[in-house]
């Protein structure tokens, strides 16, 4: 119980070692109580913390054997798995979470992460039907609006936008995405009004502030600032560079590489990161309407990478259509 005290108060402490508290107490538990699906899955919440999700794995595997119906169990062990490329089994894994978590508070969040494995399988109906579902629960709450605008068309985007920050004026998240939009838009001045806003403020996760200086480059280079704008630019690709994929919350690491690199003419480099995705998150949804892709994306290698990212999705989806026709997929 203590470990979990820590784990959830980890992010008010960021320059503590409140992390390395989470873990010192999970083993402790673990030595006193082998059983305790509890002590694992703390383990494994400070594992992915860190980035070490084969070990995460291990300890969610541990839990569920232990506890099979415990809903959040369900849900980190089949997020991890889907995360592995064990796409169908983390499916039906997520699927069992969602019956048994009914009426559980986590449930919230829950869908905001099955919204962003849909979205990941270019589900967009699907996608937003998760996000629909929070705010069924949490009316005008700004996470599922935020999420919503990212696979929406750009009218109905900045409806969303327009209503995330109506509720929360100050919400970086919504102004960075609000950036993000006229950035891709082309009204870079606007993008650079909202990125204004931001100043002395950040983000809670790492790839949001990387996608500001980015963007925020890209709008000063198009503004005639050219100096100033590659310098953002080259700032966030160092970011991404030293940043793990397997921390990152919502970004494809890969591809916003890939991204950076086509709008600086490194087409050799942009292609390696291309092929080097495994095209998660948002990713299809960004190549395909990203400014920064604009050097490429009419090429005919362009073209049949990203089509051939769409057709291993469809066949994951079709995948787990046929083993719900058959009778097959309920664990």
């Amino acid at each position: 119980a203590r470990a979990m005290i820590y784990w959830e108060t980890r992010l008010n402490y960021p320059d503590e070692s409140v992390l390395d508290s989470v873990l010192i107490l999970s083993n402790q538990a673990i030595a006193i109580n082998s059983k305790s699906s509890q002590a694992y899955q703390t383990r494994a919440r400070y594992f992915q913390e860190i980035g070490e999700n084969e070990k995460a794995i291990f300890d969610l595997q541990k839990a569920n054997q232990l506890n099979p119906n415990d809903g959040m169990i369900n849900w980190s062990l089949g997020r991890s798995l889907f995360d592995k490329k064990d796409y169908i089994f983390g499916l039906q894994l997520m699927d069992r979470a969602e019956r048994l978590l009914r009426g559980d508070p986590a449930q919230f969040w829950f869908y905001h992460d099955l919204g962003i494995v849909h979205m990941e399988l270019y589900d967009k109906e699907k996608a937003l039907k998760q996000w629909d579902k929070m705010l069924a629960l949490v009316p005008n709450h700004t996470t599922p609006l935020i999420f919503k605008s990212y696979v929406e068309t750009p009218d109905v985007a900045q409806e969303l936008l327009d209503k995330s920050l109506s509720l929360n004026k100050d919400n970086t998240t919504a102004l960075i995405a609000f950036g993000r939009y006229y950035a891709l838009n082309q009204e870079f001045q606007k993008a650079l009004e909202y990125y204004a806003k931001t100043e002395g403020n950040t983000s809670l996760f790492v790839e949001w502030n990387l996608d500001k200086d980015a963007n925020m480059g890209l709008c000063l280079w198009h503004n005639g600032q050219k100096q100033q704008g590659e310098q953002l630019i080259k700032k966030a690709l160092e970011g991404y560079l030293n940043i793990n994929q397997e921390r990152t919350y919502f970004c494809d690491r890969e591809i916003r590489l890939a991204a950076i690199h086509a709008f600086l003419g490194n087409k050799s480099e942009a292609y390696k990161w291309l092929n080097n995705s495994n095209w998660t998150n948002a990713a299809l949804f960004d190549v395909q309407q990203d400014l920064w892709f604009s050097n490429i994306n009419q090429e005919q290698e362009f073209k049949a990478i990203v089509n051939q990212a769409m057709l291993e999705k469809k066949e994951i989806r079709d995948e787990v259509s046929r083993l719900k026709a058959a009778g097959e997929w309920e664990l």
